[in-house]
């Protein structure tokens, strides 16, 4: 074990990756497109190919998927693969909008492996949140299935919007721990322009000027400090945010395209899934190229927030590279520099998703 993380310390940290089961979704969210489509059009990543794909991931230095969707409790070998994972070693993240987790089914996904599941809230009241997502009934569901996922060994998230569904970030942590949540972790709006997986980024709710949107960062900032339950998203990875918002240059590029990989249902391996021009097919995934990319096309928290907190992995790596060309000047310049000693802050918050588990 501590061989395998030095040898991914060497190699810029271990990969990511987004795997989206299927687009079939049962909610109704109006900041989402997969709601928009109907059962006929629902496609099913086909197992047999995923499977095979993950070893593949695993050889490829990835240790870390996200099983995502639409909504994969909906895909019917969900289970098969969960196992698969965990027999390759990986940490599984799942994400759900939560209505069809029942107490039967908790203990079969601890069993597979599952180590955290981000359960999607889109508001600070249980009606406006159950009206949004056409499900009545759903927080007081969750209220009684939140202690039985942590007695299993799992770590529910919330997983929380930036919408005009909520505003009052008090209000929003009072509910969140109602429910049982020991943790939240905010999803950034889309900027106009940029096709989502599915979703739609023209929806009102999710629709911000950018003087808004640094006004959020900030207040969001405030209250990390002081709030009830545990935010996941680095400070480093807001305040940067605030920057590109004020026009002034991004200091850590995203790791899209390097560490970080979006899957969709076809299995066509992206980038992400904001750029939707495809690398290839996940056969191939050990050949696709890999490259540092300057974008800062999009706010999205699950790469933005990640190439702030591998960012030190990324220049342990670079300068590795540069002692083993004899340039250890250069490897020392790299390892402190400005950005890098920075960014060790963040590197150090990531480890709150870890100490969380079994809470």
């Amino acid at each position: 074990m501590i061989r395998d993380h030095l040898r991914l310390l060497f190699q810029g940290g271990p990969g990511f990756v987004q795997i989206a089961l299927t687009n079939a979704c049962n909610a109704r969210c109006q900041f989402c497109g997969f709601s928009q489509i109907r059962p006929e059009a629902w496609v099913m990543a086909e197992a047999p190919r995923l499977r095979h794909g993950l070893a593949l991931l695993a050889a490829a230095g990835v240790r870390y998927v996200a099983f995502t969707g639409g909504e994969p409790l909906l895909y019917p070998h969900l289970l098969d693969i969960l196992h698969e994972a965990q027999a390759l070693g990986f940490r599984t993240l799942l994400c759900s909008n939560g209505s069809l987790l029942t107490k039967e089914l908790v203990a079969p996904l601890a069993q597979a492996g599952v180590n955290h599941l981000l359960i999607s809230i889109d508001a600070a009241a249980a009606q406006v949140h159950e009206t949004h997502r056409g499900f009545p009934g759903l927080c007081q569901s969750l209220q009684t299935l939140l202690p039985e996922m942590a007695r299993r060994g799992m770590t529910p998230i919330a997983s929380v919007t930036i919408s005009r569904l909520w505003s009052d970030f008090d209000a929003l942590g009072h509910f969140l721990a109602s429910l049982g949540f020991r943790a939240v972790t905010f999803s950034y709006p889309t900027t106009a322009g940029h096709w989502s997986s599915g979703g739609s980024d023209t929806a009102a709710s999710v629709t911000f000027t950018t003087t808004e949107l640094a006004d959020i960062f900030r207040r969001l900032q405030s209250w990390r400090r002081q709030a009830p339950l545990v935010v996941l998203n680095p400070d480093l990875g807001l305040t940067e945010l605030q920057r590109q918002l004020q026009g002034r240059p991004v200091r850590f590029p995203c790791l899209a395209g390097c560490k970080y990989f979006y899957i969709d249902w076809h299995l066509d391996v992206y980038c992400c899934h904001i750029l939707r021009q495809p690398l290839g097919v996940l056969e191939d995934f050990a050949s696709l190229p890999r490259k540092r990319h300057t974008c800062h096309a999009c706010l999205t928290d699950c790469y933005r927030d990640a190439s702030v907190q591998q960012y030190p992995a990324v220049v342990v790596a670079e300068a590795w590279q540069a002692v083993k060309q004899g340039n250890w000047g250069g490897a020392l310049r790299q390892l402190l520099s400005k950005e890098n000693l920075t960014a060790l802050g963040a590197a150090w918050q990531s480890r709150r998703w870890f100490s969380l588990a079994g809470h």
